[in-house]
């Protein structure tokens, strides 16, 4: 009786601090929770997630929350329902460039696109839906577009790539070891194993106490394995370790700028080989569901304070862009329906109006403007030949060749 008196004392406790917590602390959701694990593609968007995320858009300026806004469906769009006769559907895929992070659902190229289409086609149903995910490479596109192809129901599926980051990512399919280029952001190595850890039963609670618990949330500082569950965890002696290994420190550079180092070490060069292998297998997944596929790339929107701070490694230490501009030349090896948008990126006349300043998303302007040169460079063709708009429109179901 003692012990069962001291349990529902404890218990509660518990519940008072709890509705205190909710009452009277506001939690601000950490951005992991946005995300679930998927045994395909490492983790997938969290269904109905809608909690506002505090973002850095200026580096000397207070964040600014954005609300995630993902549907049921696990998109951060609406909810869709089975294809209608007549439509004509567009899936835009990506990381958080298409995701839009930072921006209002309705102002990612996706949505931006999707307006530029109704008033240029005003006959026709064509919906452009985002899927785009942050962090994901292409094996985590075409994961995620195998699981989901079949609700989904596109006729055209369009990749966005991001070199700055893509590499990196591309690393995270190979196990049970964790691969990292030599320079790499903290975060994201603790982000692949606690997903490829998710059903230990530290996590699995974990999990359960972050999405339920203001007072967990409290106790939590963020980190993604220092969380009460993990500390008490890895106290029992009798529960598996599976405390993250011990990686090489990161090098004293900018991850981002790692594919532009002049000189490319093993890691760089098996994550492009692997990179190069995960769009090839995309662009022939696309053939053989009978979807036509195109891809662009977003280049690292650096500003002149960032191009700054690489000089200290010496002239010929880096060759920017250089990068992109062997991804775009593979694109038209490949023979890819593509965007260039390099040259845009470097030449507009106010290049630090098209990404925000702290986190180089693509900002309103930045957007739009992909949106129309995505159009512009092959959409507008494509699509009068694909619906057949001059002449008579095309049966939904008849498809060109890619």
């Amino acid at each position: 009786m003692y012990a069962l008196a001291v349990a529902c004392a404890g218990l509660f406790v518990v519940l008072v601090l709890e509705v205190a917590a909710r009452a009277f602390i506001d939690v601000t959701p950490h951005r992991f929770l946005l995300y679930l694990p998927s045994e395909t593609g490492l983790y997938r968007l969290r269904p109905g997630f809608d909690d506002a995320i505090p973002i850095q858009l200026a580096r000397d300026e207070p964040k600014v929350e954005i609300r995630a806004g993902i549907s049921r469906q696990g998109l951060r769009d609406r909810e869709y329902g089975p294809k209608v006769e007549g439509e004509f559907r567009i899936l835009m895929m990506g990381d958080s460039q298409t995701l839009g992070w930072g921006l209002e659902k309705q102002d990612t190229v996706p949505k931006q696109l999707e307006r530029m289409l109704e008033d240029g086609f005003p006959e026709q149903d064509i919906v452009v839906m985002n899927a785009g995910v942050p962090g994901y490479a292409p094996w985590q596109a075409l994961a995620f577009l195998r699981d989901e192809v079949d609700w989904l129901q596109p006729d055209m599926v369009i990749l966005q790539t991001f070199l700055a980051n893509d590499l990196a990512d591309t690393l995270e399919q190979l196990t049970p070891e964790l691969h990292t280029l030599q320079a790499y952001p903290s975060y994201r190595p603790e982000l692949v194993w606690r997903m490829r850890h998710h059903a230990a039963w530290p996590m699995v609670l974990d999990n359960w106490l972050l999405v339920h618990s203001y007072v967990y949330h409290v106790l939590w500082k963020g980190e993604l394995f220092d969380t009460p569950c993990c500390r008490i965890a890895a106290l029992l002696p009798w529960t598996r370790d599976d405390s993250m290994p011990r990686l090489p420190a990161s090098v004293r550079r900018d991850p981002y700028f790692e594919p532009d180092l002049s000189e490319w070490y093993p890691e760089l060069t098996r994550a492009w080989a692997l990179f190069t292998e995960d769009l090839r297998a995309m662009a022939a997944y696309c053939r053989e569901e009978n979807l036509d596929f195109a891809v662009y790339n977003i280049p690292y929107p650096f500003d002149l304070r960032d191009a700054e701070g690489l000089s200290q490694f010496g002239e010929g230490f880096y060759t920017l862009d250089a990068a992109d501009r062997r991804l775009e030349g593979f694109f038209r090896t490949e023979d890819y329906r593509h965007a260039e948008t390099l040259a845009l990126f470097r030449e507009a006349p106010h290049p630090e109006s098209l990404a925000f300043e702290a986190n180089k998303h693509l900002s309103v302007k930045g957007a739009q403007m992909v949106a129309e040169e995505i159009r512009r460079q092959f959409l507008d063709v494509y699509l009068r030949e694909r619906l057949d708009v001059l002449g008579g429109r095309q049966p939904p179901a008849a498809r060109l060749a890619s």
